[in-house]
């Protein structure tokens, strides 16, 4: 009777354990659906077609950046991570100097970036469950 309580309580704590991995595993993505969402909605307010005026957009993108880093490190990729930061550095720069083929490609690349969060997030997700 008493390993049996055992091993209840053994199977309930288990239980437990596992629903707070799901829980963290489900908020987790969410998190980082929101976040590549995000990235891509201030990347695709650079216009493709000309180098914008304002500095104001990628002021947006790099407080967007500075803010999240540190939670998306926790879970991801940190080359990619680093990636990212370089081409905004390059957007930065293209912005600066006014070259087109940096502007085109730094942006592009962000856009990538941002679409590649959400697929090994959702690849890594489908694969636990």
């Amino acid at each position: 009777k008493e390993h049996g309580k055992k091993t209840m309580k053994s199977f309930i704590l288990s239980i437990i354990i596992f629903s707070a991995l799901l829980a963290g595993i489900s908020v987790n993505s969410i998190y980082v659906s929101n976040f590549s969402d995000k990235l891509t909605e201030l990347a695709e307010a650079f216009p493709a077609d000309r180098i914008p005026d304002s500095d104001r957009t990628i002021e947006q993108l790099k407080d967007f950046w500075r803010k999240n880093e540190p939670f998306i490190m926790l879970t991801n990729d940190h080359t990619k991570i680093h990636e990212v930061y370089h081409h905004i550095q390059s957007l930065e720069a293209a912005l600066i100097s006014g070259s087109y083929p940096l502007y085109t490609e730094a942006r592009l690349a962000i856009l990538e970036s941002a679409k590649a969060f959400k697929e090994f997030d959702t690849f890594s997700l489908v694969g636990v469950l």
